[in-house]
């Protein structure tokens, strides 16, 4: 047994990116997201593994492949967090639970709690092969692009992306992004940019994080409750207490992504919840590679109630479901 799968506490000390402060001080989910991808880096790097060795001399990458997560209390702009990993026995994965936690005026806050799984993907054209450590195999996947997980492929996802991907409409966009409304959501498609990637080739963890506010940011806009006209108007910002995403196989630079993003509940008008499910098409083939779920509410931005959930009234609910807009 190695010390990379003992029962051994392992932490990382980091402050969130300022790129994330995007309304007010507050720290937005991807951020709580990237801190939690950086401990798991920093626990690899501290064994020998970091990213540059596993690329050059193994031909691999560290990908967090899953990770489910409740985020209990906002994160602020200087604040110094502390994520903390509790490897767990390896089968598929490298797998761990997490916390993390804000240092903030003398205390300590609980601000994610969660687990995750991690795995080292080969690359199609490495530099190197140098074997791996043994201890690594449980999570080494040696098969380029095989599927990640054993969730079955969404039925409902499937067919309305058949719809859409028609003969005489085409898979090819180019480099634009082209949004389509459906049924209880919208279906936006895209080029995986370069620098949502990494390896070289692949869709990484944070190119996902990042594809998942902007279809939230997206539905909410399409359903005349853009996140900037709601600021305005009520001084209400989206705060998300959940998100959960597992990637089932990869997707490769320059491919054009498909998600397909539906609401998926309304919570004692308090919470709602999108689902996201996102493929490429390959050949006559559309390859499932990614699920994701995210649960926002609403906060308070400013006065005596700032900080505080607000609960939806009838207008905010009938624009969520698509009845109107929110005023």
């Amino acid at each position: 047994m190695t010390a990379l799968v003992e029962p051994t506490i392992s932490r990382y000390s980091g402050r969130p990116g300022y790129e994330g402060a995007n309304i007010g001080p507050w720290i937005g989910f991807k951020h709580f997201l990237y801190q939690v991808e950086e401990a798991v880096r920093d626990h690899f790097r501290k064994r020998g593994l970091g990213a540059g060795r596993l690329y050059s001399e193994h031909g691999v990458t560290l990908d967090l492949t899953e990770i489910s997560a409740r985020l209990p209390t906002p994160v602020l702009a200087d604040d110094i967090v502390e994520v903390e990993l509790r490897p767990m026995e390896p089968v598929d994965a490298f797998a761990a639970s997490c916390r993390m936690t804000a240092s903030r005026e003398g205390t300590r806050r609980m601000v994610l709690t969660g687990s995750l799984k991690a795995r080292l993907l080969p690359l199609s054209d490495p530099p190197a092969k140098v074997e791996l450590p043994v201890w690594c195999a449980p999570f080494t996947h040696r098969d380029r692009g095989r599927h990640l997980s054993g969730a079955e492929t969404p039925s409902t996802a499937l067919t309305v992306l058949r719809e859409i991907l028609a003969p005489e409409t085409g898979d090819d966009i180019g480099t634009n992004r082209v949004t389509t409304p459906v049924e209880n959501g919208l279906v936006i498609s895209q080029r995986v940019p370069y620098y949502f990637c990494h390896g070289s080739e692949r869709l990484q963890f944070s190119g996902y994080v990042r594809m998942i506010e902007e279809a939230v940011d997206l539905f909410l806009a399409q359903r005349q409750i853009s996140v900037g006209s709601v600021l305005k108007e009520r001084h209400w910002i989206p705060v998300a207490s959940k998100v959960r995403l597992t990637m089932h196989a990869s997707a490769y630079m320059e491919e054009t992504l498909h998600t397909v993003f539906t609401l998926d509940s309304i919570v004692k008008d308090v919470l709602h919840t999108g689902r996201l499910e996102c493929f490429v098409c390959r050949g006559d083939v559309l390859v499932h590679t990614a699920t994701a779920t995210i649960t926002h509410g609403y906060a308070v931005t400013q006065g005596p109630d700032m900080g505080t959930l607000v609960e939806f009234d009838a207008a905010t609910t009938a624009a969520l479901q698509g009845g109107g807009a929110s005023r």
